[in-house]
């Protein structure tokens, strides 16, 4: 009877244990000292897209890139028993093959002869916060060659490739009107198939295209609102499309345009990094 109720009290603990860490938003594992998952809460496996029992006994090294993994293995395999505890930050792939951004702070605990015999980990996903770190970095190393770059063309080109620097992004183009034919004409593009440059490299002035740029507004279009439109658009196999107006004297004289193959939307940091990188663009035509 005792051992009953020992067992009793036993799985009611883990019951609550479990509770309280579903609710949590942190992800919280415990592992192995050979890295196999032996328990994961419920924001754990909605992170990873998986299911509780599918997740235990995986080595979760395995969600890392293959040249982080030595690195985290030596971080964790550094913890003592007089220091039990470390944080670091790593990479992830997810399920869907696009890579997050996660910071843990492990806890190792250790038997009477000093080894150990568990981990508990506690993680955060930072993904956003290390986009908006690598945006203000690319910005920041922008400018400063761009104050370096005295040609039209070659700002125009670094201005493009830098954008296309920013993994959601995978291709773009920078438009002009041209008065004498009254179209607006493809001068630069970087990550478009030739067969797609030949399909959207002219306008001419009665054209939908024509029309949005000359109205100098920014559009943004999502996946949602591209497929309404991918037939008049011709825009492949692309979920997200922006159109920022080159403005110069108050006037639009063109726009940048960028996609991306992979996202449904831009977030409002992508947003706002190209409406500044038009600005650019209308600085260097005024100089």
């Amino acid at each position: 009877m005792k051992n009953e109720k020992k067992t009793n009290q036993f799985s009611e603990g883990v019951s609550g244990y479990r509770a309280i860490v579903d609710d949590l938003t942190e992800l919280i594992c415990r592992f192995t000292p050979d890295f196999k998952l032996t328990f994961v809460n419920k924001t754990y496996c909605t992170f990873f897209n998986m299911e509780f029992n599918d997740l235990i006994g995986v080595n979760w090294l395995t969600f890392l890139p293959q040249n982080e993994q030595d690195i985290v293995v030596e971080r964790v395999n550094s913890l003592t028993a007089d220091k039990p505890q470390i944080s670091y930050e790593h990479r992830v792939i997810l399920s869907d093959g696009t890579t997050a951004w996660q910071q843990w702070t492990d806890r190792a605990f250790f038997d009477e002869d000093g080894l150990v015999y568990e981990y508990l980990s506690i993680g955060r996903d930072i993904t956003e916060w290390k986009r908006d770190i690598e945006l203000v970095n690319i910005q920041r190393d922008l400018v400063a060659r761009l104050g370096k770059t005295s040609s039209l063309h070659d700002s125009l080109r670094l201005i493009l490739n830098t954008t296309l620097d920013i993994n959601e992004i995978d291709g773009g183009g920078i438009y002009f009107f041209d008065q004498e034919s009254s179209s607006l004409i493809l001068m630069h593009y970087a990550g478009l198939t030739e067969d797609f440059i030949s399909r959207v490299k002219r306008y001419d002035k009665n054209s939908l295209q024509y029309s949005q740029v000359k109205k100098g507004k920014p559009l943004f279009l999502s996946e949602n609102e591209l497929i309404k439109y991918s037939s008049i658009l011709n825009t492949e196999d692309i979920k997200t499309l922006a159109v920022i107006p080159l403005i110069d004297e108050g006037e639009s004289i063109g726009a940048m345009i960028i996609a991306s193959k992979s996202i449904p939307d831009f977030s409002i940091r992508i947003r706002q990094f190209v409406l500044t990188t038009a600005l650019y663009v209308g600085g260097i035509i005024a100089r």
